[in-house]
């Protein structure tokens, strides 16, 4: 059984109720349970993943600043003198640079469509609501933040009463 409030005076109602036992008022059509509540959190959803996604990209910025620097930083004599003599600095340093490359463009396109399925959700685009499912699975491996944030997300948005919100 399912309850909902009364839109006149907030008297909490059955879902096959046709009118409010305290005041009366018509309920035409079934309450979609806890709307106002439901909205704000995917509201609050949206606003997270944008930041995360912002925060993303300047973390891949500075990234792929270290991808820039580090063949450089790795062939510096002290790098040289200080560090395993059976691996060549410039090889190492090329790897690092690369793989730091990598990771930072491919961070910046994950955090590119976590921002557009923010923005999407926000708007109650189901695109957004699904940008946003496939962007909380891939962040519960991102410990703990990510965890906390794509285990909250796919709870509200996997609600059946959560889909019919969005067009």
């Amino acid at each position: 059984m399912s309850l909902n409030e009364c839109p006149n005076c907030g008297e909490i109602v059955k879902t096959n109720e046709f009118f409010c036992q305290r005041c009366g008022t018509a309920l035409t059509s079934p309450q979609r349970p806890r709307t106002k509540e439901i909205k704000g959190y995917i509201q609050i959803i949206g606003t997270v993943e944008i930041v995360f996604g912002i925060i993303g990209i300047l973390f891949g910025f500075i990234l792929l600043l270290f991808a820039f620097f580090v063949p450089y930083l790795v062939g510096t004599d002290s790098f040289v003198s200080n560090g395993p003599s059976s691996v060549d600095p410039t090889v190492l340093g090329g790897f690092l640079g690369i793989l730091a490359g990598f990771l930072a463009i491919v961070g910046m396109i994950f955090s590119n469509a976590a921002i557009v399925s923010g923005v999407r959700l926000m708007q109650y685009k189901n695109s957004g609501r699904i940008g946003t499912m496939v962007i909380g699975a891939f962040s519960i491996f991102i410990f703990p933040v990510g965890t906390i944030f794509g285990v909250i997300a796919l709870y509200i948005l996997t609600k059946p009463e959560v889909e019919p919100l969005f067009i």
